[in-house]
């Protein structure tokens, strides 16, 4: 449970860019307490007016529908890190391609 806890914390640190460590870290606070007020009161009515099984089946879809927002986010962040790509130059190696030299 303790390593949970570690990356809890840790992932809006480490998904933030340099110098926006707390302000990320203040966002997803705020977000957790906004999940814990609506969140749970939706999930006691659920539960107390239809069978808490389809409290479980709406929770495992809010999940499954988050870790794929996350995975999505996960891929952009790694594709803005990549560095850009070198232009395209001439067989000789020095002359820059003749579209540029136009």
């Amino acid at each position: 449970m303790a390593a949970v806890l570690i990356l809890w914390n840790m992932g809006p640190v480490a998904s933030a860019p340099e110098g926006r460590a707390m302000d990320y870290m203040s966002v997803h606070v705020a977000l957790v307490g906004v999940r814990g007020m609506i969140g749970h009161p939706i999930g006691g009515w659920m539960a107390h007016a239809w069978d808490p099984r389809w409290v479980i089946l709406f929770s495992a879809l809010c999940w499954v529908a988050g870790s794929l927002v996350m995975a999505s986010l996960g891929r952009r962040m790694r594709r803005d890190d990549d560095p850009p790509t070198p232009p395209n130059h001439d067989s000789d190696g020095d002359r820059p391609p003749d579209d540029v030299l136009q």
